[in-house]
């Protein structure tokens, strides 16, 4: 069976909803991080100064809380690039796994299933719709054309996944600059030194991880270039093939999240420019 109706089996259809659904938690917990630390400037701001053992105190309780966030945040982006690469491996015929990221086959089966049943009108929405449609959904995952053999159906997903996630994580990071220019802004406004300092540090270091994971993630996606030019000069070779997934694997696993609304608002465009191309 080509990869093209592969994608499409049910069980194929039901983890792409379950990864789709973690990455969507993993986005939502983000934002909630931020909106944390945002909270500890708005309280810097209506405090003035004149309860600072209060605001060190909220801070660390806020930090606490946090830490807590980003560790659900860092989980479920596991379990969706865990989910992903599995996916991946069993359409491309690559030596299956026991084990992606640290969960056996089993566990992300049985997650699908709970996910699917959890969210059971929004499955079925999704697994009947495309990327293409006005409902955004995963079906026809990968665009693939008729009279592909597998080898070119496996090298077209594989670039697929490497240009959709970098259009989209060059969008999402000028919104990300954005928001840190806010947060910079606010937290200038602040007289106080203890306010300041307050506001700072867990702006900062929201700031330095960002920045940090996104030049990684930069750093992946130049080295799926170097592996996609050497497919395109010398024609599908397994062994590039793998280095190459093995890469995207790494890519899904860093903590750098594309905003979900940008893939909303770009996926039908680039899924007719892939087709086009």
């Amino acid at each position: 069976m080509s990869i093209r109706k592969k994608q499409n089996d049910e069980h194929i259809l039901k983890l792409q909803y379950a990864a789709r659904h973690s990455y969507n938690l993993a986005e939502l917990l983000g934002l909630f991080s931020w909106l944390l630390t945002f909270i500890i400037i708005l309280i810097s701001w209506f405090d003035n100064g004149a309860n600072p053992d209060v605001i060190a105190y909220i801070v660390a309780i806020i930090t606490i809380l946090n830490s807590a966030v980003d560790y659900l945040r860092n989980k479920s982006i596991n379990m969706a690039s865990s989910i992903r690469a599995y996916i991946d491996y069993t359409l491309f015929n690559m030596n299956s796994k026991k084990v992606y990221n640290g969960l056996t086959i089993d566990i992300i089966n049985k997650f699908g299933d709970i996910i699917a049943n959890l969210h059971k009108k929004t499955y079925l929405k999704q697994i009947s719709n495309s990327g293409t449609d006005v409902y955004k959904g995963v079906k026809d995952w990968y665009t693939l054309s008729d009279g592909m053999t597998t080898d070119e159906e496996i090298v077209s997903a594989q670039k697929e996944n490497c240009g959709f996630d970098k259009n989209i994580s060059r969008d999402s990071i000028i919104i990300s600059i954005i928001l840190f220019a806010v947060f910079a802004f606010c937290i200038i406004k602040l007289d106080q030194k203890f306010l300041l300092i307050c506001a700072f540090l867990p702006v900062g270091f929201k700031i330095i991880k960002s920045i940090i994971d996104y030049y990684e993630y930069k750093k992946i996606y130049d080295e799926e270039k170097i592996i996609i030019s050497k497919l395109d000069d010398y024609g599908y070779d397994e062994k590039l093939s793998i280095q190459l997934q093995e890469c995207i694997n790494e890519r899904r696993q860093l903590s750098f999240v594309t905003f979900s609304f940008i893939h909303k608002l770009k996926a039908k465009y680039m899924h007719h420019k892939i087709k086009k191309d």
